[in-house]
């Protein structure tokens, strides 16, 4: 595969056209003085934003203590409160 290589510059006064060519399955080679730093690609499979909320880790989780809940004693109490063991 040919990659077109632009300096930083370049890349900074033509963005929105780059994009749309990374957009169309062109990879870029990003220069700093002619020397290649970062490469710029199309992305896979664009997976849709879904943010946390309730209910996202339904059955996840396999196995919790029956203890779970039961408030902290001793060394574990310790270690939240940063005070000494």
């Amino acid at each position: 595969m040919v990659m077109k290589a632009i300096n930083i510059q370049d890349a900074k006064t033509h963005f929105s056209q780059y994009v749309r060519q990374v957009k169309n399955g062109e990879c870029l080679l990003i220069c700093e003085r002619n020397v290649p730093v970062a490469e710029i690609r199309p992305i896979s499979k664009v997976r849709k934003f879904n943010p946390a909320g309730m209910g996202n880790a339904r059955g996840t989780v396999i196995f919790m203590s029956k203890h779970f809940n039961d408030p902290l004693k001793g060394k574990e109490l310790a270690l939240f409160e940063d005070a000494p063991l």
